[in-house]
């Protein structure tokens, strides 16, 4: 029986940090970051997993929330919306809304990078909440992306499958474009296998049976053992 395919991965992902302290005074990056961490953000293409769940702080540093999602046009591969996370606790109560991608910035001080918005957390508490309309013929209850979109959480650990059914491995990452959202590259780590082997996100779709979903690349795992090993942007220490 396959694993169905609940789209809506976990929320449990420990981002490549960027959890700091508020306050900071300026030209300082905030306080309490671990000092042994890597991040893509001053890379030229960013790593998903350094962007999704990471906090996020306005120009005067103060924190505003997280990155609660990303949303991914199917059409373009792009991404066009980072969803942000305010208040609650665990998720529970938290109120989410949408930014353009590109609103996210990186800020460097004292070898550490943070992500900030141009957005005060008053505007963000004032714009309209993010709430993804629901799929009809789903087996999962939680929030889909809207149609022709993907969502980050739908794609993140969550398991693929070959033609045949049989399971490939999870989707680990992907390489992220800052200036233009476009995302380059999809990391598969494959089951059995350390390997991260480089997917095009055009070739990911989703089959339904019998009211199950899951998210399928149309090449075998042997193909996959033998397609280009992911490339990770040169990181920078924090």
């Amino acid at each position: 029986m396959l694993k169905k395919l609940a789209l809506a991965a976990p929320a449990v992902v420990l981002s490549a940090g960027l959890t700091f302290a508020q306050g900071a005074p300026a030209n300082q990056a905030p306080s309490g970051a671990p000092s042994a961490q890597s991040s893509s953000l001053s890379a030229p293409e960013w790593l998903a997993s350094d962007i999704y769940k990471a906090d996020v702080y306005d120009k005067s540093e103060q924190k505003l929330g997280d990155v609660a999602d990303l949303v991914i046009k199917k059409s373009d591969g792009t991404v066009s919306q980072a969803v942000i996370g305010m208040g609650g606790f665990l998720g529970i109560g938290e109120k989410q809304v949408a930014v353009p991608f590109k609103d996210l910035k990186v800020s460097s001080a004292q070898g550490k990078d943070w992500l900030t918005l141009k957005q005060t957390k008053d505007q963000l508490a004032a714009a309209p909440e993010f709430k993804p309309e629901e799929q009809t013929g789903r087996s999962a209850a939680p929030p889909a992306a809207p149609p022709g979109e993907w969502l980050m959480s739908n794609l993140y650990k969550a398991d693929v499958y070959d033609n045949s059914e049989h399971k490939l491995g999870k989707i680990t990452n992907l390489l992220i474009d800052p200036s233009s959202g476009k995302i380059a590259d999809m990391s598969v780590t494959l089951a059995d296998s350390n390997k991260e082997a480089s997917v095009p996100l055009s070739s990911l779709r989703i089959d339904t049976r019998n009211g199950k979903n899951w998210l399928v690349i149309g090449e075998s795992k042997d193909q996959l053992m033998n397609a280009p090993a992911f490339q990770k942007p040169e990181n920078k220490k924090m």
